[in-house]
């Protein structure tokens, strides 16, 4: 479970920078045309949900650790992560409350954070990392495009790397890659895979199969 509630730890951390003076941001021209392409291909989205592979790479240990199951978030409160491998498992996050469920143990545990100022900033968090609302994050982190990455889209692969601490005392960056538009997804390109490393050596990469994004009405 501690694996899986990572996430949220993410989110949180980032939200504790949110307070700091905004820094400059200097992206270059191809960065601030991908970002204006996201915010168009992202724009009215209800909900998304997807299967996902999440692949922890640990440098102390040759064994990686694997997480399958399914993401469903739909905006602007409620984001739901079921695992279905190796341990079932349940996080449901709705409003300023949050519920872990476990197979094992057979117990939701429950978690109120109502009056808690953070809660506001994970889902804003929230709404910029999978709403494609990226320029927002340019206070926080320096953006640049991946030389020779390679991705499925028009939208090329993006790298975030922490501005300030506490958030670059443990991650070294944050890479995003983008899929082509299809049916499932009403022809919008869509967030593919995240890899997130770290200063320790360590990197997660999740893995989005089976998109489905459902527009808000018109």
């Amino acid at each position: 479970m501690k694996t899986l509630i990572q996430l949220f730890i993410f989110l949180a951390l980032i939200s504790a920078t949110m307070g700091e003076e905004p820094k400059q941001a200097d992206e270059n021209q191809a960065v601030k045309d991908a970002l204006k392409s996201l915010e168009a291909e992202f724009k009215d989205i209800k909900s998304i949900s997807a299967d996902f592979l999440q692949t922890k790479k640990m440098s102390l240990f040759k064994r990686n650790i694997i997480l399958k199951g399914r993401l469903r978030i739909k905006f602007p409160h409620y984001f739901r992560w079921e695992v279905d491998e190796p341990v079932k498992t349940t996080v449901t996050a709705e409003g300023d409350s949050i519920a872990i469920w476990d197979e094992e143990s057979g117990e939701t545990q429950r978690t109120s954070m109502k009056g808690n100022p953070i809660v506001k900033n994970i889902w804003a968090q929230v709404d910029s990392w999978f709403m494609g609302k990226y320029a927002l994050l340019a206070k926080d982190y320096t953006i640049s495009i991946l030389e020779g990455g390679k991705s499925d889209s028009t939208i090329p692969v993006l790298v975030f790397k922490p501005r300030s601490k506490p958030l670059s005392l443990a991650i070294k960056s944050v890479t995003i890659y983008f899929a082509k538009a299809t049916e499932n997804t009403s022809r919008r390109q869509y967030l593919k895979k995240v890899v997130l490393a770290e200063k320790s050596g360590d990197a997660t990469t999740i893995e989005y199969n089976n998109t489905t994004i459902v527009l808000q009405e018109k």
